[in-house]
Order: structure tokens, then sequence, then C-alpha cells
């Protein structure tokens, strides 16, 4: 592609100079190095910007997001799916979409066009870039279009390539299905070719929101050409991506040892003789001017201990943003020459009231950190220390101790001393309720067959196969044998299971648990909303939990005492509105050793895992951590 077959708007750098030069500014053209250092920096500026002035509008719509799902009542669930076909599920979906958009113009459409402007040595606002990126929307308002964003939407935050937007950059796949995925080599495989693909197109249309924005072609045209762009310089593509992320990681590397490792290495090394989780007397400061030796230096160590945790997270957060800013430049510079378009020279963007600004900015994030920093050190005990440990609960009766919803599984979490034993109810074809996962017996027995379609007799003559690989062949257990089992020894989780969960499960659950008094040793919960509201309105003397995948709105409202919600969505603020509505809040299934250190280190009531063994170390390993340590876990925290 030549430079004549582009638009003249955007194409023709020699009008941008003129228009500068009549302002009574003329770029300066200078090195690459001053170039590439001074347009990250004036990138950085941009997305400032957008953090404080623009984050107004996208408050407002996540509010009105927000307010448009809880009109029903209570938040819109996967536990009912059934309000989302309404009027309601519409306008989530539409204002989703408004939403999504203004994040899409902010982060990239606006930013192309600021890396656009930069290599032409334009001296643009950014709101002007902003405009701009809002008037080529229409650009993408057709099916191909349409496809091109929903793709960048499900495959940047899946694979980690390509442009990713805050909204969605926690995308994901439910752990409990990747659970599966990842148990069964076909469909672990079929998983891996869908990603690789993913990555494939993506690189393979790398250059085509470029096309769009910057050369005004239909979306259509701009996969084709951005396609045919990488194939032509294939090498130099993957070699500037390639040298830009190892540049990437080595900055953030020596980051991470400079402000984070070394300072707080020693730290660690000056504050070990102090007492962790020490509470000193402020009140002697207030009124009397001073602390004792031991209260100072602990105070003091906390202070310190604050002001690198904070300065070293920001610094980090900085140095991630520049360098994802310069590879946006690499990338829209790789077009240019890609396409052939003229560029003599490289311009300065930084005059002396620009890099006095920067100077001041940097001073004045420097008090912010320290300000911050004395009140974290003197508020220490209320802002890090929590008052209750997180309770385990087994998921499947034992999680990974013994052979899944078995009554072994059980004895196994009474003998660890956990607080629950979570399990799952289905009915059989008879009226009677047996113990078992999935929708029928094969995965475990071999046995195609579903619950509801055998007899409690046909069930007893299955044998299934120990999932801890002992070989063992165990029974199908029954409800009675499961609450005999657990009577007075642990609370049981019992999940309405499968399509047989309506009221007459309910009931039935309730007569057996009755029948033993064992009210209080058990908590009735489901994926329907349905069936736990019937409980909540019919037998209110027992607890109830609604589990949850995902949803929008204030979770807190639902008809539940517990809220037990898919561990990437239980936020720290979405467990702080729970308990302030007065009820609980549980996460499941919270299997590896980074998931069980974040949530036991929250204010959840309970976390469902089948790693019990490795929560239970890792609940002890939180209690002997240092006062740095509590405030190193508790950023990410603050961040949600």
């Amino acid at each position: 592609m030549s430079a004549e077959n582009l638009a003249p708007e955007d194409a023709q750098t020699g009008r941008k100079k003129i228009k500068n030069k009549r302002k009574g500014w003329q770029p300066k053209a200078v090195g690459y190095r001053r170039f590439a250092t001074e347009a990250v920096l004036r990138i950085w500026q941009y997305r400032m910007f957008t953090g404080f002035i623009l984050s107004l509008p996208v408050l407002g719509l996540n509010r009105l997001l927000f307010l448009t799902a809880d009109s029903t009542g209570t938040a819109l669930t996967s536990a009912d799916f059934r309000k989302f076909l309404g009027w309601r599920g519409a306008a989530v979906l539409v204002l989703a979409l408004l939403l999504y958009s203004l994040h899409l113009v902010i982060e990239v459409f606006a930013q192309i066009y600021l890396c656009d402007d930069i290599l032409n040595g334009g001296r643009s606002t950014s709101l002007r870039e902003i405009g701009r990126g809002f008037r080529a929307l229409k650009r993408f308002a057709n099916p191909v279009g349409f496809l091109m964003v929903l793709f960048m939407l499900i495959a940047a935050p899946l694979t980690g390539v390509g442009f990713i937007v805050t909204l969605t950059e926690k995308f994901y796949v439910p752990r409990f299905i990747t659970s599966v995925i990842f148990e069964t080599p076909l469909y672990m495989g079929v998983y891996g070719l869908i990603i690789a693909g993913m990555v494939f197109c993506t690189a393979q249309f790398a250059f085509s929101v470029h096309v769009v924005l910057i050369d005004q072609m239909k979306p259509w045209q701009a996969l084709k050409t951005s396609a045919r762009l990488v194939r032509t310089h294939l090498r130099e593509f993957f070699t500037v991506l390639l040298v830009s992320s190892v540049l990437f990681g080595v900055l953030y590397g020596a980051a991470q040892f400079v402000f984070m490792v070394i300072p707080e290495g020693y730290l660690e090394e000056t504050g070990g003789t102090l007492p962790a989780a020490y509470t000193p007397d402020l009140s002697e400061l207030l009124f009397k001017g001073k602390l004792s030796e031991q209260e100072s230096r602990i105070l003091a160590y906390r202070i310190a201990c604050a002001f690198v945790v904070i300065l070293g997270a920001y610094i980090i957060y900085v140095v991630e943003t520049l360098c994802r800013s310069n590879i946006m430049l690499q990338l829209t510079r790789m077009y240019y020459r890609f396409t052939d378009r003229p560029q003599e020279a490289f311009y300065s963007c930084l005059s002396a009231k620009r890099f006095f600004m920067y100077v001041t900015e940097f001073f004045v994030i420097l008090a912010g950190v320290f300000l911050l920093s004395l009140f974290a050190g003197m508020e220490f005990d209320s802002l890090f220390l929590k008052d209750s440990e997180v309770s385990i609960t087994a998921h499947r009766t034992g999680g990974f101790m013994a052979s899944e919803n078995s009554l072994e599984g059980i004895d196994a979490s009474v003998a660890r001393g956990v607080y629950g034993s979570e399990t799952d109810i289905q009915r059989t074809k008879d009226g009677h309720y047996i113990i078992n996962h999935d929708n029928s017996f094969k995965r475990l027995t071999g046995v195609d067959r579903k619950p509801g379609d055998m007899t409690l007799e046909e069930i007893r003559e299955l044998r299934i196969r120990d999932t801890t690989g002992n070989g063992n062949l165990l029974p199908v257990p029954t409800l009675e044998e499961l609450l005999d089992r657990g009577k007075g020894r642990i609370t049981l989780f019992l999940e309405l299971k499968g399509i047989s969960a309506d009221r007459k499960m309910a009931d039935d659950i309730v007569a057996a648990v009755r029948d033993r008094d064992m009210v209080d040793d058990v908590v009735l919960i489901s994926l329907k909303a349905d069936a736990i509201a019937y409980v909540e309105h019919t037998y209110p003397e027992f607890e109830t939990g609604l589990l949850i995948i995902g949803g929008l709105g204030d979770v807190s409202k639902l008809e539940c005492d517990m809220v037990i919600m898919e561990e990437e969505m239980a936020t720290i603020s979405t467990i702080d509105d729970i308990h302030e509505a007065g009820k609980k809040a549980g996460v499941w299934t919270v299997n590896t050793r980074e998931s069980l250190y974040h949530f036991l280190d929250t204010d959840a009531d309970t976390i469902v895992t089948d790693q019990v063994i490795m929560a239970l170390e890792v609940q002890d390993e939180l209690l002997d951590r240092t006062d740095l340590q509590v405030m190193i876990d508790a950023v990410p925290q603050f961040l949600e």
C-alpha cells in the first residue's frame, strides 16, 4: 500500500505541521530515544487525563447499569436466568455495550489517534483525540465491525495479547468449567486449539483497527489489509514485538527489584526484632505528645513499610502502563513503515512548561504517598488486621482428601477440623435422595444413566471409583447416611442439585434434617434462586445459601442468608456489601494456592475448596506474617 492511497485527512504530515506553525509552535526534530521517551510521557499524560477527568461518565454509566439490574428487586444473577429475558435484560445489554464502547474509544481508538499525531509531529489535545475516537465508532456499525469488537472483548483478556480495556481485562472462563476442561484430555486439546486460534487471529489482524481508524477503510477490507501487511513484514513484525516485550519484562523486573525487593528485604531484616500485630497506644501520642521507645519504633517501622509498599505499587503501575503505551506506539510506528508513509524525522513533544508540570506532578504524588503512609502506619490495626478467620468448607464432602461425595470425605473433613462439608443431593426415580454431583453416573461408575431415571435399589448396585486413585470401589451414599455420619461433627452444606432441585426436594430434606434434630448443623444451598427463596419463606429457621456464578447489581439483596460466589466474582467490595446487609459471604471453588492466600485473607465467612490441606497450610502462613507482609498482601485488596 502506498501513501497516495491513504486518507488525506490523516496521511498528510505537512498539514499538521502547518496547523501547528499557525499556532506559533513548530515541532523540533530530535533523536529517536528522546522522541520515544517524550512520546510515552505524552501518552501517560493522556492516560492520567482520561483516568481522572473522564471517570465521571464511566462511573455514571456503571451506576445506571447497576440500577437497571437492581430494578428487578434483586441483582440479575446466574441463579435466575428468566430475569434476563425481560426489558431489563435488554436494557442491561444496551448499557453494557455503551460502557464498553466508551472504554474502547478512550483506551484504544483515541490512543491510536494520539500515537498517529505523535508520529506526525502533531500537538492535538486529549479531548480532540477522544472526539475522533467517538466519530470512528460508526465505522464499526456493521456485522464485520461488530465481530471485530466482540473478538477483542473476548480474545484479548483470555489470551493476554491484543487490545485489552480495563472493563473486560478480568473476563474469564469460570474455574468450575476450566477444572472440567483440564481434567479431560479431549476438552483440554480443544480449548488449547481455541486459544491458539485466537492468538493467531490477533497477530494476523494486529493492524485492523489502525486501518479502520487511520485509513478509514471498511472493517472487512481492514482485516484483509492487516493480514497482508503482517505476512509481508512477518520477521520485522515479530522482532519488534519480541524486543518490546523483552524490554518491558526487563524494565518491569528492574522496577520490582529496585523499588520493592531491595527495600522490602531491608525492612524485613530491620524489623525482625519488633513484635508483629502489636497495637501501640496512640492516645499517649495524642495527649502526652510521645510514645514509649518500643511503640515509637513500631509506629515508625509501619510508616516506613507503608511508604515502601505504596510507592512500590505505584511505580510498578507506572512502569507497566508506560511499557504498554510504548508497545502501542511501536505498533503504530510499524504500521507507518509497512504502509510506506513518509516519516522524515522524529519530533519533540516536551516543552519547558510540560516538563515543569511532570516534575510538579512527581513531587505532589510523592507527598501524597507519604501522607497515605502516615495514615496507614497509624491506623494499621483497623486497616489490616481482621477480627476473625475465614472458615474452610470441603468441596464434595472431603475435597481431594477422600473420594468425592463419599462418607469417607465427611470423616476426613472432621479429622482435619474444618468448618464445613459441602455435598450434592439428587432425587431418584422412586423419590429417595442420593449424593451425586453430575447429571449422570457415567464419569464415576461408567453407567450412563441419570439419578432420576433409576430407583434407589438400582443405584445401590453401582460402585463408584475412588477419585483419590487408591482403587477402592465405593457405594453411592444416601441423604440419610450422610446426615447420620455428619451429625454433631461438622456443618453440612446440602446443595439441592439438578432438575430435581424443587420444592418437594426442599420439603423432604427439611423433614429428614428435623427428624435428626440437625437444623443448626445444616445449610441448604442451591444454584436455583426459586428453591432457596422457597426455603427462606417456608422454613426460616434454616440457614440458606445461594450459589452464583456471575451477576450484575446488588447481590446483597438476594433472598438467602449466605451469598456463595464463584471466586472471580467475590471482590472485596461485594463481600463488604453483603456483610452490611447482615448476610454471610462465601466463595467457591477456591483451589489454587494464590486464590487460597487471597481469600483466606479477606472478610469472607467461608471458602469452599478441594485443597483442604493446602488451605490449612496457607491459613497458618497468614498467621505468621510480619507487618510488612500484611501490608503487601493488602495492596491487591485495596485496588479492588
